[in-house]
């Protein structure tokens, strides 16, 4: 994964969906927005207690600076589930400019339009993002603890290879910045449903305690699902010891901003 600084605002790319010349993708840190306090500075997140200007502000600036136009940008409003909505030209501008008209109860996007740029919203939850080079579909997912033991990815998954005949061979995975093992002690509750489903080896004890490797829980399931093992690139980011970069729900009580990952058809 590469930083990439642009005129005012820092982004990250992956480095195996920058092969790809037909979409355009981006993952952004909290440098270069108004944002201020503990939401410095590119607070792209409406359902936070920042001041919503700001917000808008900061998503302004976030399509000055990749050149997209804000109402290009899909955001679902996110639950935790493991919901996935397939989306097109219908549906460009919900969420972007006010959270009122996201789309609902989502949190997972597919398209195969053209211009139509799919976004999530994260702070210390595993984004991914999806690219199938040949029939042209890409998918982007916010996985948190309880979308991923929803198995988020792989039901996100089967909707492509449902709704566009997707080949599980062709597609692209990235998995990007969220909070690491080294800072995810996590209950009895959590060890306990990913056990149940098989993935005992993302869980360490520690301290008395457990940690659980959210990203490795999702590279898993990618490859469970038949992604094949070169095709994903997995972000070494841990968004809870970066604060310089990143916004952490865990690390800030909950009290933070959001950024933002996001995939286009262009």
């Amino acid at each position: 994964m590469k930083i990439v600084e642009l005129n005012k605002i820092t982004i990250l790319q992956f480095d195996n969906l920058s092969n790809f010349h037909n979409i355009r993708h981006f993952v952004t840190t909290r440098k270069g927005g108004c944002s201020n306090n503990q939401y410095e500075s590119l607070n792209l997140g409406f359902g936070t207690e920042d001041e919503t200007g700001n917000v808008l502000k900061n998503r302004i600036l976030l399509s000055e600076e990749l050149g997209i136009p804000l109402d290009w940008f899909i955001f679902p409003q996110q639950t935790h589930s493991n919901n996935v909505v397939v989306v097109g030209i219908e549906k460009m501008g919900n969420g972007a400019s006010k959270k009122d008209n996201a789309i609902p109860n989502t949190d997972a996007l597919i398209t195969n339009t053209k211009n139509v740029c799919i976004v999530v919203q994260v702070a210390d939850c595993v984004p991914i993002l999806l690219y199938d080079y040949s029939k042209r579909v890409v998918a982007c997912i916010h996985a948190g603890w309880r979308g991923t033991s929803n198995k988020i990815s792989e039901v996100t998954i089967r909707r492509m290879q449902k709704e566009f005949g997707c080949e599980i061979s062709n597609i692209i995975a990235a998995i990007g910045p969220s909070i690491g093992k080294c800072c995810y002690e996590v209950g009895e509750e959590v060890v306990t449903k990913f056990k149940d489903i098989g993935l005992n080896e993302t869980i360490t004890k520690s301290n008395g305690g457990y940690m659980l490797d959210l990203k490795i829980a999702n590279y898993i399931q990618l490859v469970r699902a038949g992604i094949i093992n070169k095709n994903i690139e997995i972000s070494g980011f841990c968004s809870y010891c970066n604060n310089d970069f990143f916004y952490s729900s865990r690390r800030d009580n909950r009290d933070t901003g959001r950024f933002v990952a996001g995939i286009m058809l262009i």
